[in-house]
């Protein structure tokens, strides 16, 4: 994954949360763009949780970005 294309994809209007998947089978969603950030070099992205916990992951080890898939409610259920 390069930089650019994550950055690219923090950038997009109107934004839509994704989930960050890497090498190692670990997933990371982001919810706003305020919730990650490329390195300065653009070797890492640090990716903010909702319990305001961080996590640094390497640009190598990201495999793919993907979009989330919102559920639709039907009426009348919760």
């Amino acid at each position: 994954m390069s930089g650019d294309a994550f950055h690219d994809r923090l950038q997009t209007q109107p934004f839509s949360p994704f989930l960050v998947k890497t090498a190692d089978g670990d997933t990371f969603r982001v919810d706003h763009p305020d919730f990650a950030m490329v390195s300065p070099h653009a070797t890492e992205v640090i990716i903010y949780e909702k319990d305001n916990h961080f996590r640094v992951v390497s640009m190598k080890l990201i495999v793919s970005l993907e979009s989330i898939r919102e559920q639709m409610r039907k009426p009348g259920k919760r």
